[in-house]
């Protein structure tokens, strides 16, 4: 990962924290949505019994989805995490039942992808945003001529203002091309990657993030 913020779009780490954040909104709300799902449904039989091996399936597929998470983390976080403590041996349908929602994997797992997910969703969304923005501002030099302009007395123009005087014309520093605005910009490139950090910082102690790197 480079330090300096103009060389940043060309790291390879921040692409992939981008495509990490980008595919958590999807990954993440399906998994949302099909765990709530079958928790609840789960939870709401249990009172005529047909529940408890919903509730035992839901626990597999609970840490199912925790071993997917964490194979996506490798995008982030490629020395790879420690692997998941196993389920401690059980006898008998009620001691898999247990045994299985006493297991931590299982309940941070429910904790990760359905207590959390509202406030990583949010979190996700805006940083992917903020850098997609932060994107376009960087390589504004390059793209900015290519805009159509249309002005009232019939003629058109190619090209990008930040703001116009009262006269109609740009103001004086706030044209698109300004290669000095451009990279005051850039730097806040690097303050959108430090945000990514946040999003591993939140689920590392869920997941058994083992590696130095988690959170940094």
């Amino acid at each position: 990962m480079y330090r300096n913020p103009l060389r940043m779009p060309f790291s390879s780490g921040v692409w992939a924290a981008a495509w990490y954040l980008l595919s958590y909104l999807f990954v993440g709300l399906a998994m949302f949505i099909v765990i709530t799902t079958a928790s609840a449904v789960s939870v709401s039989l249990v009172v005529i019994w047909a529940g408890l091996p919903m509730l035992i399936g839901t626990a597999y597929f609970i840490r199912m989805c925790a071993g997917f998470e964490r194979s996506r983390a490798r995008a982030v976080v490629p020395e790879g995490l420690a692997p998941l403590e196993p389920v401690a041996p059980a006898e008998g349908f009620f001691g898999i039942l247990k045994t299985q929602w006493k297991d931590r994997t299982t309940l941070r797992g429910l904790l990760h992808f359905v207590f959390l997910f509202v406030p990583l969703f949010v979190l996700d969304s805006f940083v992917f945003f903020m850098w997609v923005g932060f994107l376009g501002v960087i390589s504004l030099p390059i793209w900015y001529r290519y805009i159509p302009a249309d002005f009232d007395n019939g003629t058109t123009a190619h090209g990008l203002s930040w703001a116009t005087s009262p006269t109609g014309r740009t103001a004086p520093g706030a044209g698109g091309s300004g290669s000095v605005r451009t990279a005051r910009r850039s730097s806040r490139l690097w303050w959108a990657w430090r945000c990514s950090s946040l999003g591993t910082t939140c689920w590392s102690p869920l997941l058994g993030c083992m590696s130095p790197r988690c959170g940094r």
